[in-house]
């Protein structure tokens, strides 16, 4: 015979009524009934000194990852900064039709800690009814995958799109926006700057996972090593350069073949080709004029003579959007097959120009007015 048990319901309930007192409840909070509270903070924020996990996820693939409540703080930062970057502001509404995945704890708490309001669109819904409900909502901002993006091309007054990419996913529809490399360009976060990073040179969410969890993370200086890569470390303020000499002397960047280090602390920055000795320093808001020195790390292979010479670095600053722009209109060039050509083209585009800035070619911007005149 099983033994059971008996809940009266009714009796518990009545006493936890009993017993409740507001003050026990505010005292929880990190905000106060009176003057407001903020769901992003009540969720996340005030777990955060805790630590611990906020959220495991294990994707549909196989796929698992894990946030803690520092990381989840972070993302929403972010998120919360895409969302005023597009002109969200307290009690606008943003709509996301993703599946569970992380991005979309990030967009909800991002979307509270701005002060908006998040609607939800079930991925399930055909266009008629997220028609109706963006129309009804006025949302100012959706955010989904590409998975669901077809759907809204029957949507002709929806609101600014950004969507979730996987990498080599089909390429974006003109006006949308790419939601990871988004997050990747907003301000500085300690928590997460080298992760973007690494995240903005193609590195996948596997990568970034092991490198999260410490799997294969062996820095030794409390930064972030990539094996074959690179050396990365978030600097205290004012200390960049003596942590960028530190990640130079460390015994695991030679062991792990490093060809780069990178040392910041938000408001400047330094770096070191180790291979070919080419530095950078700069303001951490000038680091993608200077996005041509880490070309390697996203498999590009540049004409060194070109990189000695002194080019226009906003040439370089360019590079940035243009590789992703060609691999969203052209996903077969970043694989294996490909990338000798995509390394070419991408040399001939720099030698270019440098060529168009030191005057080599007879006309002024004959380059860029060649490629307008084409376009």
């Amino acid at each position: 015979m099983t033994d059971t048990l008996t809940v009266d319901r009714t009796e518990t309930y009545a006493a936890a009524v009993a017993a409740f007192r507001r003050e026990a409840v505010e005292a929880l909070l990190a905000g106060n009934l009176e003057t407001g509270v903020n769901a992003c903070v009540e969720c996340c924020d005030r777990h955060v000194a805790a630590g611990g996990t906020a959220l495991d996820w294990i994707g549909s693939d196989g796929r698992q990852e894990s946030y803690s409540f520092a990381q989840m703080q972070a993302l929403s930062a972010q998120v919360a900064n895409l969302l005023a970057d597009q002109g969200v502001g307290p009690g606008d509404v943003v709509a996301g039709m993703l599946p569970r995945r992380p991005e979309l704890l990030a967009l909800i708490l991002g979307t509270w800690r701005a002060g908006a309001v998040y609607q939800p669109l079930f991925t399930a819904f055909g266009p008629k009814a997220i028609e109706h409900r963006l129309a009804t909502s006025g949302a100012k901002l959706l955010v989904t995958d590409t998975a669901n993006r077809d759907k809204l091309d029957e949507i002709p007054a929806r609101p600014k799109t950004a969507v979730v990419r996987a990498a080599y996913d089909a390429p974006l529809t003109p006006g949308d926006l790419d939601f990871v490399s988004e997050l990747a360009s907003q301000p500085f976060d300690p928590a997460a700057f080298a992760f973007s990073f690494l995240e903005a040179f193609g590195n996948k969410a596997t990568t970034i996972k092991r490198l999260r969890s410490g799997t294969s993370n062996k820095s030794d200086v409390g930064g972030v090593l990539q094996t074959n890569n690179i050396h990365i470390k978030v600097a205290p303020l004012g200390e960049v350069t003596s942590t960028l000499a530190a990640l130079k002397a460390s015994p695991a960047t030679t062991r792990a073949k490093a060809k780069f280090i990178l040392a910041t602390d938000g408001d400047t920055l330094e770096a070191e080709d180790l291979i070919g000795g080419d530095t950078v320093a700069c303001a951490y808001a000038d680091l993608s004029d200077h996005f041509g020195l880490f070309l390697p790390l996203a498999g590009i292979t540049t004409v060194k003579q070109v990189r000695d010479s002194t080019f226009d670095i906003k040439a370089t600053g360019r590079l940035n959007r243009l590789y992703i722009q060609l691999l969203n209109d052209n996903p077969d060039w970043g694989t294996a097959a490909r990338r000798p050509d995509m390394n070419h083209f991408m040399a001939r585009l720099i030698f270019c120009f440098f060529a168009e800035d030191t005057d080599i070619f007879e006309a002024p911007d004959l380059f860029t007015d060649t490629i307008e005149q084409m376009s």
